[in-house]
C-alpha cells in the first residue's frame, strides 16, 4: 500500500471516529432530554395533586428517584463510549503523525505531555478568567476552572 493511500485511509477512519464521538455526545443529550421529560411529568403530577394522598405521592417520588438512577447509569455509559472514541481517535492521530510527519499535523485529542500542553492549559485559563466577565459569570468561571468531571 502506498503512503498516499495509507494517509487517505487513516484520514477517513479519523473522520469517522470524530463523527462517532460527536454522535455519542448528541445521543447523550437526546437521552437526557427523554429522562427529563419523564421527570417533568412526575413533578407535574406531584404539583397537580389537589388532595393529599401520601401513598400516591410516595410512589411518584420513588419513581422519580428510580428514573434519576437510570439516567445516571445511561449518562455514565455514554461517557464511557465518548472516552472510548476519543482514545481511538487519539491512536489514529498518532498513526497519522507518524505517516504525515509531526510538523504537518495538528492533533486534537493526543496532546503530548510537557511544556506545550501546560502552555495551552494556561491559555484556556486566561481566556476563562478574562476581566470582561459579567457579574454572575465570575462564580461560574471558578467552577469551570476547577474542571470537574462531566460524568
Amino acid at each position: 500500500m502506498s503512503n498516499e493511500a495509507k494517509v487517505s485511509e487513516l484520514k477517513a477512519v479519523y473522520k469517522l471516529a470524530i463523527e462517532t464521538r460527536n454522535f455519542e455526545i448528541t445521543q447523550l443529550i437526546n437521552r437526557n432530554n427523554f429522562f427529563m421529560l419523564f421527570q417533568g411529568v412526575l413533578l407535574a403530577a406531584v404539583f397537580s395533586n389537589q388532595a393529599p394522598k401520601p401513598i400516591v405521592e410516595f410512589i411518584i417520588c420513588f419513581s422519580g428517584i428510580l428514573i434519576s438512577g437510570h439516567q445516571i447509569k445511561v449518562a455514565a455509559g455514554a461517557k464511557y463510549w465518548q472516552e472510548w472514541w476519543e482514545l481511538k481517535t487519539s491512536e489514529i492521530e498518532d498513526k497519522l503523525k507518524e505517516t504525515i510527519g509531526k510538523e504537518n499535523f495538528i492533533p486534537l485529542f493526543s496532546l503530548e505531555k510537557g511544556e506545550e500542553t501546560e502552555e495551552f492549559k494556561e491559555k484556556v485559563r486566561a481566556k476563562i478568567e478574562k476581566a470582561e466577565s459579567k457579574f454572575l459569570e465570575i462564580d461560574f468561571n471558578k467552577i469551570i476552572i476547577t474542571k470537574y468531571s462531566v460524568s
